[in-house]
């Protein structure tokens, strides 16, 4: 972390000292547009003058692949790689049925409850 504001490309990435990013949340796009997404992307980090933006797709996320395979993640992205993230839940009051039709659903899980 020392050295990193020394690093010419990587400390306009990234600054230990104050790190904005922005945060892209409950994403949605109709079937095709995926390679728009990233100029969406793209754009907002322009608008809003950072460089970084973290997102989370779960590994059963019916749009992952789609999302990684039109564009090309950051280098932020060649350092972290992909985290794991276990979900834990409360089935109270329910019964069997709902319970297996709850867990064939895809998860939302907010970003803003992993920063």
């Amino acid at each position: 972390m020392n050295i990193v504001p020394l690093i010419p490309v990587i400390n306009k990435l990234f600054n230990p000292k104050r790190f904005e990013f922005l945060a892209f949340e409950g994403l949605y796009f109709k079937p095709g547009y995926e390679d728009q997404l990233y100029a969406l992307f793209e754009g907002l980090l322009a608008k809003e003058k950072l460089k970084s933006s973290m997102f989370w797709l779960g590994n059963t996320c019916p749009i992952r692949e789609n999302i990684l395979t039109k564009g090309k993640l950051g280098m932020i992205h060649s350092f972290i790689k992909d985290s794991d993230v276990e979900i834990m839940a409360a089935y109270k009051n329910l019964n069997e049925t709902k319970i297996e039709v709850l867990k064939s659903k895809p998860i939302y899980a907010s970003a803003f409850d992993y920063i």
